[in-house]
């Protein structure tokens, strides 16, 4: 199923990696705040991180969580259709058979 949401880029995925690693090796009893802060910052579109460091009484280890942005993307040419015609793209995208399509718009 396709997404009109961002996905995060490889820089991001390496860098949310490497700060997994670094709180596993580190046994979850330090975090640090800049790389947190550098990394939530580095997401665009508004793309978020949650550092859940509470979690870290219950699972051994802070919880990241990772928001998808709110703003879909979509090409320039899509500034074109009205909102039914979108409306029918994002229903495509989703892969559903044109019975169930129409279903969902009538």
């Amino acid at each position: 199923m396709t997404s009109h949401y961002p996905n995060l880029d490889q820089s991001a995925l390496i860098k949310l990696r490497e700060l997994v690693k670094q709180i596993q090796s580190d046994n979850g009893t330090s975090v640090q705040l800049p790389k947190l802060l550098e990394l939530a910052n580095n997401f665009s579109n508004g793309t978020g991180l949650t550092v859940d460091l509470d979690a870290s009484e219950e699972i051994g280890q802070p919880l990241l969580i990772v928001r998808a942005g709110n703003d879909p993307i979509y090409p320039e040419w899509a500034a074109l259709l009205s909102s039914r015609e979108r409306e029918v793209i994002e229903l495509l995208s989703t892969g559903l058979p044109n019975k169930e399509i129409a279903a969902c718009l009538f």
